[in-house]
C-alpha cells in the first residue's frame, strides 16, 4: 500500500473485550488511519492523562519525540513529564487481525480490566477501562459548550496550505 505521508486523524469512539490474552482488536477505522501514512505492523502505547493509554502510529509518536527534545530540560517539570512519558512508552507489534497485546504494566497504568473503550482524539487514540471512560464522560459532558466555546474561541481558523509535517 502506497503511504500518502500526513498525519493520521483518529475520531469516533468503539467498545471492545480484551481476550484472554489481554489482545485488543484496533478499531478498523484507526488501522485505516495507520496504513494510509506509516507501517500498520506497529504502533506506540503510552502513558496518557486522566487515567487512559496514548496509542500513536510510529510517526506521530515520533514527532511527539522530537517536540520534546526541542524542549528545555533544564526546567524540572519538563524533564519529569518526559522521563515518565519514555519510561511508560512502548513500541507494539500489530498482528495480522490488527490486535495488540496489552503488557501488564500498561493495564495497571490504566486501571484496565477485560471492558475497554478506544476513543479517537485527533493524531493520537486513547484506550480508557469502560467504568473510567464512562465515569469521565458523564462528568464533562454537561459541560463541553462552555469548554468548547472557549476552547474553538482561542483557535485561529484552520489554513487549507499542509504543515511541514503533513507533506
Amino acid at each position: 500500500m502506497e503511504r500518502r505521508g500526513g498525519l493520521a486523524m483518529f475520531s469516533g469512539i468503539s467498545f471492545h473485550t480484551l481476550d484472554a490474552k489481554n489482545r485488543l482488536i484496533i478499531p478498523s477505522k484507526i488501522r485505516d488511519e495507520i496504513s494510509r501514512i506509516d507501517d500498520p505492523n506497529f504502533v506506540y502505547l503510552s502513558k496518557g492523562n486522566e487515567g487512559c493509554l496514548f496509542l500513536f502510529a510510529v510517526k506521530q509518536w515520533e514527532r511527539v519525540a522530537r517536540q520534546f527534545s526541542s524542549a528545555s530540560y533544564a526546567q524540572q517539570k519538563v524533564r519529569l513529564v518526559a522521563r515518565l512519558f519514555f519510561a511508560n512508552s512502548e513500541k507494539i507489534p500489530c498482528d495480522r487481525q490488527g490486535r495488540i497485546v496489552l503488557p501488564d504494566r500498561f493495564k495497571k497504568l490504566a486501571n484496565l480490566d477485560k471492558e475497554v473503550v478506544v476513543v479517537g482524539m485527533s493524531d493520537q487514540a486513547e484506550i480508557w477501562g469502560k467504568a473510567a471512560w464512562d465515569s469521565y464522560h458523564g462528568e464533562h459532558i454537561g459541560s463541553f459548550d462552555e469548554v468548547a466555546e472557549e476552547v474553538y474561541g482561542g483557535m485561529a481558523p484552520a489554513s487549507s496550505e499542509p504543515s511541514a509535517d503533513e507533506r
